[in-house]
């Protein structure tokens, strides 16, 4: 099992993981270049006959271009709550998305609210290049055009994240009817809160 080190993801399964750690991109970097890079940093941590792919957010669109170039190698790529960005840009805007953070009050306590806040804003002041990260990686997935090429992906969405786009995020060409799970979860709730059971939809594809 293969998941991408993006955001809270490493909390995600119980069973064998392979982590790629890639906090820092290269300046003038496209999307399918990154994830080749990525893609030769999992290949060295050692040869499999199979890989899944797992990216949450903007993870599953590297985690889509990392299962293009690796072909048949693959055996399923899941999207954690991944809007095909290229139908709804507007889900790549940071305002928004911190806005979407603080607002989806129902998926949290308060005190939820005030931990995740001291935390972000902790990481804020201990990574002072995170913005100028966050965009690059947003002109790198601008730029990209995903190309599916029949592969198999399992979807699985939040509340807040469907409100705004559509059952599928964008993706009808690519995901079959019974290839998606849906969560009563906010788009950072779906990793704080719902981990054990995406832990459960992945794991069975072992």
């Amino acid at each position: 099992m293969i998941l991408l080190h993006f955001s809270e993801l490493d909390r995600v399964s119980s069973t064998e993981k392979r982590k790629i750690h890639a906090n820092k991109i290269p300046q003038n970097t496209s999307l399918e270049e990154y994830a080749g890079f990525l893609t030769g940093e999992l290949i060295k941590q050692g040869s499999f006959d199979r890989y899944n792919l797992a990216g949450y957010s903007s993870g599953g669109t590297i985690a889509l271009e990392m299962a293009r170039q690796l072909g048949d190698k693959v055996g399923q790529v899941f999207f954690i709550d991944t809007p095909n960005y290229k139908i709804y840009p507007e889900m790549l805007n940071f305002s928004m998305i911190l806005k979407n953070t603080f607002t989806a009050v129902r998926y949290y306590s308060i005190k939820d609210i005030f931990a995740y806040m001291r935390r972000y804003f902790g990481e804020v002041k201990q990574k002072k290049n995170m913005i100028a990260e966050w965009r690059k990686l947003i002109a790198m997935i601008r730029a990209y055009e995903p190309d599916a090429n029949g592969m198999p992906v399992f979807l699985i969405t939040s509340s807040e994240i469907t409100a705004r786009t559509d059952s599928k995020l964008g993706w009808q060409l690519l995901i079959p009817g019974d290839m998606a799970a849906h969560f009563d979860s906010g788009h950072i709730s779906i990793m704080q809160k719902k981990a054990p059971e995406i832990a459960r939809i992945i794991d069975s594809a072992m």
